[in-house]
């Protein structure tokens, strides 16, 4: 495996923050499937380290509304980012 991923900081499970982009994180492989399943700990201390226990809260409580997500609005805003912030491929080497 090569390359990067984007990965849930808090489960993809949680409605609420699943189509968040604050709540990815890019990873390497390796950590993205091993670190975060086999060494929680581990993981939460490069979550803590990249977002800030703040803004991990926040996700936290946002990522356990009950509230049904609006899925036009993440759309719009997701083609949004897209539009604004197109990735480039090569971008990443």
């Amino acid at each position: 495996m090569n390359g990067l991923q984007s990965d849930h900081i808090r489960s993809r499970t949680f409605f609420a923050t699943r189509w968040n982009v604050e709540n990815c994180i890019i990873l390497c492989p390796r950590h993205h499937l091993f670190v975060k399943k086999s060494r929680p700990d581990e993981w939460m201390d490069i979550v803590l380290e990249k977002i800030g226990r703040e803004k991990y809260e926040e996700l936290k409580r946002k990522s356990q509304c009950l509230d049904k997500p609006d899925l036009f609005a993440i759309k719009e805003e997701l083609e949004r980012l897209d539009r604004d912030h197109p990735f480039e491929a090569n971008e990443i080497q």
